[in-house]
């Protein structure tokens, strides 16, 4: 049976990582491991595989190189107040690499005062999709100590080369932003899902912006089960007063089409206003 190009590639990228991972194992514990497996095997399954070893020869169209990735970049963190002693930092990150990809990136926020003092440490894992922006956000926190730096710090991840993703269409519709009697701030837009696909989950990220076009604070929320042209009414709110006055909210939208199951073309019941946000 004959694999497709992308999954061909798929499989010898994970088989190059299998070998990285066993480089750096010891080799007393490798030789071991070959030992194990060959007694494991029966000796006419033993002498089967060095025939057909030695006859085997890769078909031509396989050509997986080890990627050669240009590093993620950090353009862009702030730290920023949440209230009185209440502190909340965000960080951009962004993928410089266009047909290079993270499937699973842990990593760390810290939130430092004078001489790297930790106030807050927020772990996590996210994923970033070629030529991506993410915004990572380390939740709002209380101290008595103003902290002056946030530092990220990424754990062990592997880049992963991907096909030509699908170019999703949403559109947000009618944003706006609001102050209510308890001086909490609320921004809320339609999302049209412009899409002929179910989207299982898809992150939503509001920026707000001051006059001066400074990032003022960030907020996020997952959206589930987006219907095919499905609007999707969201409204998101902070529970403490902004210092600036907003003067405009960017949305970004981000789905993982690294995840097979992210995005389905299964039949769908009629398109739902959801009203969720709203109660």
């Amino acid at each position: 049976m004959e694999l497709s190009n992308k999954t061909e590639l798929q499989l010898q990228e994970r088989v190059v990582e299998l070998v990285e991972a066993l480089q750096r194992a010891s080799r007393l514990l490798l030789y071991l491991l070959v030992l194990v497996v060959i007694g494991a095997l029966p000796l006419k399954y033993f002498s089967t595989y060095i025939f057909y070893s030695i006859l085997y020869s890769p078909p031509d169209y396989i050509i997986y190189e080890k990627p050669n990735p240009e590093g993620l970049v950090i353009s862009d963190k702030r730290i920023l107040s949440a209230g009185l002693n209440s502190y909340f930092a965000y960080v951009r990150v962004s993928n410089p690499n266009a047909d290079l990809a993270i499937r699973e990136l842990p990593y760390t926020l810290r939130l430092a005062g004078q001489g790297e003092q930790t106030i807050s440490t927020y772990r996590s894992k996210t994923y970033i999709l070629p030529s991506q922006d993410r915004i990572l956000v380390l939740p709002a926190v209380e101290s008595s100590v103003a902290p002056s730096e946030v530092i990220v710090e990424f754990g062990d991840f592997h880049w992963s080369r991907v096909g030509v993703l699908q170019n999703l269409n949403f559109t947000f519709e009618g944003k706006d932003w609001t102050t209510d009697s308890l001086n909490r701030f609320f921004v809320s837009a339609q999302l049209r899902n412009e899409n002929p696909y179910i989207i299982s989950a898809a992150e939503v990220v509001a920026v707000l912006y001051n006059s001066r076009h400074e990032i003022v604070s960030v907020n996020s929320t997952v959206l589930n089960l987006l219907q095919p042209d499905e609007i999707r009414y969201i409204r998101m709110g902070w529970p403490y007063p902004l210092n600036d006055k907003i003067v405009d909210v960017d949305f970004m939208i981000s789905v993982n089409q690294l995840d097979k199951n992210t995005i389905t073309t299964q039949p769908v019941s009629p398109n739902l206003f959801d009203p969720r946000s709203v109660q």
